[in-house]
């Protein structure tokens, strides 16, 4: 995925990729001789993206940059300049989703096809952000719905956009936490990146994960 962000492959290229790449999976899985083989192990980015895309939510803003449904998935997931990502949020009631997500809000629209190239070059252009969790980006405004519906779980909002390979100061990252725990309290929070960290190399990592430590060590003091 990363060469076809980068323009260095097609989208029919990215396909085949895929396609030997769910083979390869349900031969393991043949061979390891289950009683039952699951099914929609694979996705581009994010189950829950998948789940939304596959009945149609695609938001208007979305739908309007005139991609291709696979550049219009990855739009929704990471952003293009136009347009930001969708705020990742966590499983709360649907009217909270709905408040935090107003402008996203509207009938259940399917991806338009017809790639077009953006501002910066090929279609879909990314921009950093993540799915699964508050991301940093959003400053996680998603807070104050939370704060709204009376949340009482726990929570790890994303303090590190691990899309990008910035490693996050120590200050941000405890001015970060500072507003979470006005809302969710301490014992409840967990510290943590906005997503996986398979797009990131070791240095940025360790970096990264030295600093979150770090800024956990001083909130918790």
């Amino acid at each position: 995925m990363e060469a076809y962000w980068a323009g260095k492959i097609d989208e029919k290229a990215l396909e085949g990729f895929a396609a030997g790449l769910r083979a390869e999976v349900w031969r393991t899985l043949r061979d390891a001789r289950l009683d039952a083989i699951p099914s929609n192990t694979f996705s581009y980015y994010d189950h829950m993206l998948d789940t939304a895309v596959a009945v149609g939510a695609v938001p208007e803003r979305f739908r309007r940059l005139d991609l291709s449904d696979l550049d219009t998935y990855f739009a929704m997931a990471r952003g293009v300049d136009a347009e930001p990502a969708l705020e990742a949020a966590p499983a709360v009631r649907g009217d909270v989703l709905r408040r935090a997500r107003g402008r996203d809000a509207g009938p259940a629209r399917r991806a338009r096809g017809g790639a077009r190239p953006g501002p910066g070059g090929r279609a879909g252009q990314p921009r950093a952000a993540g799915l699964g969790r508050p991301d940093p980006r959003s400053k996680m405004e998603i807070l104050d719905d939370l704060r709204a519906a009376g949340y009482a779980r726990g929570i790890g909002p994303g303090v590190w956009d691990i899309h990008s390979p910035r490693v996050p100061g120590e200050d941000e990252v405890v001015d970060a936490l500072r507003r979470a725990v006005a809302v969710v309290p301490a014992d409840r929070l967990w510290v943590n990146p906005d997503c996986g960290l398979k797009t990131r190399d070791y240095p940025e990592v360790e970096a990264s994960l030295t600093r979150l430590a770090a800024a956990a060590r001083v909130r918790a003091g």
